[in-house]
This record gives structure tokens, sequence and C-alpha cells, in this order.
């Protein structure tokens, strides 16, 4: 046999890429159709395409109150 580096790959993983735990921590919610269909219309208006995105305006903007 002939003396050959052995090469070290690393293989990616399939999906999103981590955000690290410190940075996000992902939630399960129960939200009623009702007010997901008030959440999707506030968007709408405030022109936010992404429900997670609108949620997380929305509480921050609670907490301020």
């Amino acid at each position: 046999m002939t003396n050959q580096k052995k090469k070290s790959t690393v293989k990616k993983k399939m999906g999103r890429p981590r955000l690290g735990r410190h940075l996000a921590k992902a939630i399960t919610i129960r939200i009623p159709g009702e007010l997901i269909g008030k959440l999707d219309a506030w968007g709408k208006t405030n022109k936010v395409a992404d429900r997670s995105q609108i949620i997380r305006i929305l509480v921050e903007r609670g907490l301020k109150a």
C-alpha cells in the first residue's frame, strides 16, 4: 500500500442552518383560526408576509406597552 494522506471530509447536514441556542429558540403554540385570520390581515396591512415575523413584531410591541 502507498502512503497517501487520508482526506477528512465533513458532511453537510440537511435542512436549515442552526441559529445557535443562544440566538433563538423555537416554540410551538396553538392559535385559533379566527386569530390566525386577524394576524394574517394585520400582516397584509403592514406588508409583513411571514407569520412568524408578524407574531414577533406584535409580541415585542405588546411587551413595550
